[in-house]
Order: C-alpha cells, then sequence, then structure tokens
C-alpha cells in the first residue's frame, strides 16, 4: 500500500511508502511494463480517498462544474497531440528519418510519464511497400527493453491484432549476441517482425528499463530483395501458420490485460 499527500510523512511510515505532493496536484500516471504478454497479468489498482470528508457524500455537481470539467479535459487533449506534434516534427528538423539522435531526455519528459532510470531514443521511420528497415543492436544489461512502432501523431499501432512492438522476452537474439529486427510492410518470414501495417511512415521508439549503459541500435533501409542476404544464418524463422499462431496467443493475451 501506498500513500500520496501534500503533508510530509508521518514518522511511523514505512519508508518508501509515502510520496509528498506539491498541494492540489490532480494527476496520478501509473505505467506498468509486460514482457511474457501470457504469463503476465496486469496489477489490481484502486485509489481511496482517506480524509474524514471522505465519509460524507459528495454533493451532485452542477452545471457549471461539468463545464469546467469538460473544459479542462479539452484543454488537457489539445495540449497533449500539440506536444506530440510539436515532438514528432523535431525530427524533421532534425533529420532524423530512419536513424536515430541522441535520444530523450527521460527527465525533462517526466510530466509525460517519463523517468530517468529509463533510456529512451526515437525517430521517424519512412518505408517503401518494397522496402524492409533493419533493427540492429546489442541489448544492453537491463530489466527491460522494448521496440515500438508508431503512427504521425506517436499513437501506438495495433499492437492487438499485428506485430507491431518486440520486447526481451519476445524476440530472438542472433547467435552473434546481436538483436535483429525487421520492419516492413511484407511479412518477411523471420520471428523478429514489425509490421508497418499498410503505412508510409511514423514514428520509432527503443527504451531500456534500469540499463547499465543505452547503446543507440542502427537502422538500414534496404530493399526487400536485399534482406535475406544481410540478415545472420542464426536469424529464426516463422512461417505463416506459426505467425498467426504466435498472433492469436498475443492477441488473446493483450485483450485479457484489458478485460475484454
Amino acid at each position: 500500500m501506498s500513500f500520496f499527500s501534500s503533508a510530509p510523512a508521518p514518522p511511523d511510515v514505512p519508508a518508501g511508502t509515502w510520496f509528498e505532493l506539491e498541494p492540489l496536484q490532480t494527476r496520478l500516471l501509473v505505467r506498468q511494463f509486460f514482457a511474457d504478454w501470457p504469463a503476465e497479468t496486469p496489477a489490481d489498482l484502486s485509489l481511496e480517498c482517506t480524509d474524514a470528508e471522505a465519509d460524507v457524500p459528495p454533493p451532485r455537481l452542477t452545471v457549471d462544474q461539468v463545464v469546467d470539467r469538460l473544459r479542462r479535459v479539452a484543454a488537457g487533449t489539445g495540449g497533449t497531440a500539440a506536444y506530440w506534434t510539436d515532438f514528432g516534427e523535431g525530427h524533421l528538423r532534425r533529420e532524423e528519418i530512419n536513424r536515430f539522435g541522441p535520444g530523450m531526455d527521460a527527465a525533462a519528459g517526466s510530466s509525460l510519464g517519463a523517468t530517468a532510470r529509463q533510456a529512451y531514443g526515437q525517430c521517424m521511420w519512412r518505408v517503401g511497400p518494397d522496402e524492409a528497415l533493419l533493427f540492429e543492436f546489442t541489448p544492453p544489461e537491463c530489466h527491460y527493453w522494448e521496440v515500438q512502432l508508431g503512427d504521425r501523431w506517436y499513437q501506438s499501432l495495433d499492437y492487438v491484432n499485428r506485430p507491431t512492438t518486440i520486447n526481451d522476452a519476445q524476440a530472438t537474439v542472433d547467435d552473434d549476441g546481436v538483436v535483429r529486427v525487421v520492419i516492413s510492410a511484407q511479412d518477411p518470414g523471420v520471428a523478429n517482425w514489425l509490421d508497418t501495417c499498410g503505412i508510409a511512415d511514423g514514428y520509432l521508439t527503443y527504451r531500456y528499463n534500469l540499463p547499465t549503459s543505452a547503446p543507440v541500435p542502427t537502422l538500414t533501409l534496404i530493399s526487400f530483395a536485399e534482406l535475406e542476404a544481410r540478415l545472420h544464418p542464426s536469424t529464426a524463422r516463422l512461417d505463416p501458420a506459426e505467425r498467426a499462431a504466435r498472433r492469436r496467443v498475443w492477441r488473446r493475451a493483450v485483450l485479457s490485460r484489458f478485460r475484454r
């Protein structure tokens, strides 16, 4: 059990369970990481107000209160959309197309869920229907790593029905210690494939949780016909039936996570 309050922690509260917030703080963001999707279950979380007045039933909202809340929701939605639009356009300004920049300042993005104990990198991906983008890196020692495709608004692509994200529990590592992920519209028949879902470009993010180092992956754009020659001999393969079976397992896991 954890406590959140604008007051200092009482002396009898166990260390690490009391979080002192700024007065009138109104937002709490919880981020969970899922690696082995079928085997892991989401945390069962709830919030309870422990103030004395919490036992008194609140009055019915007035019209002015409802209007005020709707305005704040609209303002937050617009602000978030503007932030991510500008964030993505920054990759274009810096010419970070199919190549990664220096990485995200996690501390600066903490209000949006970033954490200083996690390393991030992003860029714009752009892949034609007959091309493949080869993502390569040697995984660092870390608690968790993940690679994810998004669209031009930094929305995740359809990870419920398609392989648009991959992590340390799902990926295979080649015999030379390198993880190679193929990003393409066509299924290349390899285990580590990210599906572009029929769109031409979007944003690509990698993250390392609690890493001892933060290597920047390399990206190489090639024709789809060249791909086989660029893969390692030990690259794991998946035929269409195996792909479909994996997709069914992952889909059930995601829907179960969201209680659907």
